[in-house]
This record gives structure tokens, sequence and C-alpha cells, in this order.
């Protein structure tokens, strides 16, 4: 299933990404789906232009890294990213890291980023043509028939708080 979200990146392992315990390091993993779910911005003009013109920028919020399997040297990995939605500041995005040499999801990282005024560093909404583009980017992605964003730990913009979220405020 999570090889319908098209890969961003494909590579082998490299042994100095490697760490005492033999596996893929942490550092590697988040450097990994964290470049992946970064893309995106870039990609549809919130570049150095824009920070610099608007004085606006991406800040990401809050991140969760989840490990299912392990990842060795010379394993072939690939890295797909997934838009999940967006409210009037902030996206929700995750990264699929699929070991490709043992086929397994090894690790998953779920991110929010929120839009900032880079003169006092505060939340600001999307102006109208950025939150255009964000929904253009995420309707552009592959229809999946599976919930990219199921057990997802942090606030989704779309439908507010997780349901884990929900039931630890209620708790």
């Amino acid at each position: 299933m999570v090889r319908e979200i098209p890969a961003h990146e494909e590579l082998r392992v490299r042994s100095h990404w490697v760490d005492v315990n033999g596996h893929l390091n942490v550092q590697h993993y988040f450097m990994l789906a964290a470049t992946s779910v970064g893309y995106w911005y870039e990609d549809i003009g919130l570049d150095q232009r824009y920070r610099v013109d608007r004085r606006h920028s991406i800040f990401t919020q809050s991140h969760h890294l989840s490990y299912h399997a392990e990842v060795d040297l010379d394993d072939q990995v690939s890295v797909r990213p997934r838009l999940l939605g967006r409210s009037a500041s902030a996206v929700h995005a995750r990264a699929f890291i699929v070991n490709e040499s043992k086929d397994r999801l090894a690790c998953t990282l779920e991110v929010v980023f929120v839009h900032v005024s880079l003169d006092d560093r505060s939340t600001v909404s999307f102006p109208l043509d950025v939150a255009t583009w964000i929904d253009a980017a995420m309707a552009e992605q592959p229809a999946l028939d599976w919930d990219p964003g199921a057990g997802a730990t942090l606030w989704r913009p779309r439908g507010g708080l997780s349901a884990a979220n929900q039931q630890r405020r209620t708790r």
C-alpha cells in the first residue's frame, strides 16, 4: 500500500549512516524523512524569494518518528512523503521510509508545519495564493484507498485534534 505514494528519494544505506548497533542511526531516519516532507514547500514557491519578499516562512511545530523495522548497511530504502491536510496556518504531512531490500515499512515521520511571520515570529494564515498552491499540491497526489494519516498522533488540521490527542485531553 505505501508504495502507492511516489518515492521522493531512493538510496542505499552508507556505512557512515550506521550506528554502533549496526543499523541506520536515528539522525539519518530523521534527515531522510524530514527532507522529503519539506521538499514540497520549495516546489510550490515557498522558497528563499518568498521568505525575502513576503517575510513569511514555514516552521516545524511538531514531529513524531515511529520505528517499525530495522534498516541495515547496504539496504535499499525509499522515502515517500504525503501531504495529509492543512488549516488556515498549518500543514500536516507524513513520510514513509520503506526498506526496499527487506520489503518492510521501516519508519514514519509525522510533522506539522506552521506558517509564520519572520518579522514577529508569530503564526499567520496562509495568503490565498499560497493556500491555493498547497491545495493544488494535495490534489495532485495520487488517490489512495487507505488513510495515510491513520494512527497519526499529532494535530490534524482539517479535523482538529487527532483521535489520540482528543482522548488524552478528556482523561
